[in-house]
């Protein structure tokens, strides 16, 4: 009952006393005072594993601002675990910071070992004036020693990062950037700057694709689709030919400097106003020959169209432009 009515004096406290200033001390059962602002009250508030800090309840246990008790305040680097600050990514507390004792030149190997100011801190912990065999010194605000020949962070040289690569994994590999390719992918064109660029989809087909990714698209085939490759038409001339699906075979050969193939192809041309016909021949360079100068009437044309004949005693007749003999004009009948 009596904790009870500590509660409902708090709340009243909270609201009316804050307030207006009536005081803390509210005697409770006519014989003893309490003090509502009392760790007793506030705790009795906030419940079971939780503490009044700062205004309200948290739980000191994992509350990274109250740690252990109110007010302690744990290092970005760092988690309230149980009450303490513990430094998270293999870090060491020192004097409430996270730091790296291996490479942090004021706590080198341990809290409070600083190195001298010609000294780096070489990455063991160690306080050293030069970096050890095979480490390279990285100048700047913070100097650190370095193993350029296999640091991916500084790789041949300080602060040479490399990757990330498309679909690989970075490494360093005596001071050049290599990388391993994830699965079902290569690097085919041998160009560390775009990854693993080639994904693997089974064998190959004829789709002009590295489909396995051994660098060579159709490869089981006579050619790749859209290769062109180079060829003499007829024992005679140069030409090219295109790789075709649905096999990946050649096609035939061709130019298109080409005027006409193959040699000896005829060809006719309208004569005549299109009522006769002339040819010409491929040649050997597959090149059109002269038209024939001779116009030959083509089959069911009559005449040509500047012809005229004489007919009936003393008459003539044109030729149309249909290539008909038209009427025949007659005087003399």
């Amino acid at each position: 009952m009596r904790t009870f009515k500590i509660f409902l004096y708090f709340l009243f406290n909270r609201v009316f006393v804050s307030c207006f200033d009536w005081g803390s001390a509210v005697e409770i059962d006519g014989n003893e005072d309490i003090d509502m602002y009392s760790d007793e009250v506030r705790e009795m508030v906030c419940g079971e594993g939780l503490v009044w800090c700062n205004g309200g309840c948290v739980n000191i246990l994992l509350d990274r601002n109250n740690c252990g008790e109110c007010g302690k305040r744990c290092d970005a680097l760092a988690i309230c675990n149980n009450g303490r600050c513990e430094c998270q990514f293999g870090l060491v507390e020192c004097n409430g910071n996270c730091v790296d004792t291996k490479t942090d030149k004021q706590n080198c190997g341990e809290c409070g070992h600083a190195c001298n100011e010609n000294q780096v801190c070489n990455g063991e912990g160690i306080c050293v004036t030069q970096c050890s065999s095979g480490e390279t010194l990285c100048e700047g605000n913070h100097p650190y020693c370095a193993k350029i020949d296999s640091d991916t962070m500084n790789c041949g040289r300080c602060g040479n990062v490399c990757g990330p690569y498309e679909h690989a994994f970075a490494v360093c590999l005596n001071g050049e950037c290599r990388m391993l390719c994830d699965s079902g992918y290569e690097d085919t064109n041998r160009d560390i700057k775009d990854g693993c660029e080639c994904k693997i989809t089974g064998i190959e087909i004829c789709d002009g694709v590295d489909n396995d990714c051994n660098g060579r698209a159709d490869d089981v085939f006579e050619c790749a689709l859209g290769e062109v490759n180079v060829c003499i038409a007829y024992d005679t001339c140069r030409g090219l030919q295109r790789c075709e699906t649905p096999n990946c075979i050649f096609g035939s050969c061709f130019s298109e400097e080409w005027d006409c193939s193959p040699p000896g192809n005829m060809q006719q041309a309208d004569c005549g106003e299109s009522c006769g016909y002339t040819t010409r021949t491929c040649l050997d360079d597959f090149r059109w020959s002269d038209l024939d100068s001779e116009c030959h009437l083509k089959l069911g044309s009559e005449c040509f169209p500047w012809e005229t004949r004489n007919c009936g005693i003393c008459g003539t007749q044109n030729c149309t432009p249909e290539c008909r003999w038209g009427i025949c004009n007659d005087p003399c009948v």
